[in-house]
């Protein structure tokens, strides 16, 4: 599995992927860009219900054995705290940048707030470009 980074250039959005032995790269020119579309996922609401239903079914399993608090809470603590981690993040989505000729997923945006920051800062630098 590889990794993907976003640099935003002065007349560029540069998209790089590092996979192991190999890096690519994609030049997307701000002037060519003609839209962002942003969709989201169901990949969060899959992660909160499988983290709160293993809490719901450790939680029986524990009652059921007549554990104590302390095992209970050690039991739990795991499932929990990636739950709230999961709630932290926010919303999963998928980005893509559309040009006149072919549409780029920007892969580092996978969360809602993250991608509406990036989308943010792309649509300033779009602008600064075309109305040249």
């Amino acid at each position: 599995m590889g990794s993907v980074c976003l640099w935003f250039g002065e007349d560029d959005l540069l998209q790089v992927t590092y996979t192991p032995g190999r890096e690519s790269y994609e030049r997307l020119p701000y002037a060519h860009i003609q839209a962002v579309m942003l969709t989201e996922t169901n990949t969060w609401r899959w992660r909160l219900g499988i983290w709160g239903g293993l809490i719901v079914i450790i939680g029986l399993l524990c009652a059921a054995a007549s554990a104590g608090l302390v095992e209970i809470g050690l039991a739990l603590f795991i499932p929990i705290l990636f739950l709230l981690v999961e709630l932290v993040r926010g919303r999963t989505c998928e980005c893509y940048v559309l040009t006149g000729v072919e549409r780029y997923r920007m892969y580092p945006w996978t969360r809602r707030r993250k991608a509406m920051k990036g989308i943010r800062q792309l649509s300033e630098r779009v602008r600064a470009v075309q109305d040249r």
